[in-house]
C-alpha cells in the first residue's frame, strides 16, 4: 500500500492497538572522519510506540516528525552504533551527522539490543518516513511497508 493510504488507514484505525510502516534503505553515513555504509529504515511516526521500543538516550521519532515531505532531517541510531561510532559519548544528541551527504541531527538512540523490526537484516539507524523523497528519489506516496498489531 502507499504511504498516504497507511496514515490514513491508522488515522481511522479503531480496530488495532496500532499501526506501522518501515522500509529498508540503504545509506552511506560519515560521522567522525569516517564513512561507511550501512541499512537503515524509513519509519512511520509510529513505528516505536507500536513496537513498544523507548530511547535509551534522548528520544525516539513520533508523529511530529514524520509530518511534510522533505522537512525533517532527524534520525535515531541504535544503541551499537552510539557505542562503535560515538564512544557511548552523551553529547551525541543534536550532533549533525551526514547520510547520503546531507546533514542529519541525532535525537535518540535507542534502546539497547534493538536493531530494527524487520526479521531478517539489522537496521541501526531510523529516519522519518517524510524523508523518502532524499533516499529514494520519490515521494513517500509511492511506498511503504505496514505493520499491524
Amino acid at each position: 500500500m502507499n504511504y498516504p493510504f497507511f496514515r490514513e488507514l491508522d488515522r481511522r484505525n479503531d480496530m488495532l492497538a496500532g499501526l506501522a510502516s518501515r522500509f529498508s534503505i540503504d545509506l552511506t553515513l560519515t560521522a567522525g572522519g569516517t564513512t561507511e555504509r550501512m541499512h537503515g529504515e524509513l519509519v512511520s511516526g509510529s513505528y516505536f510506540r507500536v513496537l513498544g521500543v523507548g530511547a535509551a538516550l534522548g528520544r525516539i521519532l513520533t508523529e511530529e516528525d514524520d509530518g511534510a515531505e522533505n522537512t525533517h532531517p532527524v534520525c535515531v541510531i541504535s544503541f551499537d552504533l552510539w557505542q562503535k561510532e560515538f564512544g557511548g559519548a552523551p553529547d551525541v544528541l543534536n550532533k549533525a551527522i551526514l547520510l547520503n551527504a546531507r546533514p542529519f541531527q541525532i535525537v535518540g538512540v535507542t534502546e539497547r539490543g534493538f536493531h530494527g523490526a524487520a526479521l531478517q537484516g539489522r537496521f541501526d539507524l531510523q529516519v522519518p518516513m517524510s524523508m523518502t523523497q532524499f533516499f529514494e528519489g520519490k515521494n513517500a506516496t509511492r511506498l511503504a511497508g505496514a505493520g499491524f498489531r
